[in-house]
């Protein structure tokens, strides 16, 4: 009896293993390097990035969660920016601030400096149904590909890959992520 225990606990640690180490990645979390200063000051260059994918297969994103999804522009690139105008929304850019719905987003702690570019929300944008309004919070200037972007536009819901919960590297900045 002791024979058959010992091959079943090694059965056992396979699974584990294999939904550790297969089904957790490609269903649960993923990791996400931050590429460039579109997120200053909130994520850097070179941040290691955890994301969970469960929140978005239970429910929707919220305002101002941080999300990673696929480049609509660069093939195999994924990107990391906050999302800001939710689905059936009208967004618009007036004066270097964000409008929702003709409403000054004035909850909107995250970006940084006055809005230059308004781009497609320089008028009223409808954010088609199933799709988000996305932008860096480094917002002055170009430093932000985004939403504003006629090339870029409303993110799919089925190109967001996942919310950013958490900064693993460096290790002076581990922590959650708001």
């Amino acid at each position: 009896m002791k024979k058959f225990s010992g091959w079943k606990e090694y059965v056992i640690y396979a699974l584990i293993f294999f939904l550790i180490v297969i089904v957790c990645p490609k269903y649960v979390w993923g990791k996400t390097i931050v590429e460039g200063s579109s997120m200053n000051e909130t994520l850097e260059d070179g941040d290691w990035l955890l994301n969970e994918k469960v929140s978005y297969e239970l429910g929707k994103p919220n305002r101002f969660d941080v999300v990673v999804f696929h480049s609509p522009v660069e093939e195999g690139k994924h990107w990391v920016k906050r999302v800001i105008g939710l689905p059936g929304e009208t967004v618009q850019i007036l004066d270097g601030k964000i409008y929702i719905n003709g409403n000054e987003l004035t909850t909107d702690i995250y970006g940084n400096g006055i809005i230059e570019y308004s781009g497609i929300a320089s008028a009223p944008y409808l954010v088609p149904e199933g799709t988000y309004f996305v932008m860096g919070d480094n917002r002055m200037g170009d430093n932000s590909w985004d939403s504003r972007y006629e090339e870029v536009g409303s993110i799919a819901e089925g190109e967001i890959w996942g919310k950013v919960i958490f900064r693993t590297r460096p290790v002076s900045s581990i922590g959650l992520i708001k």
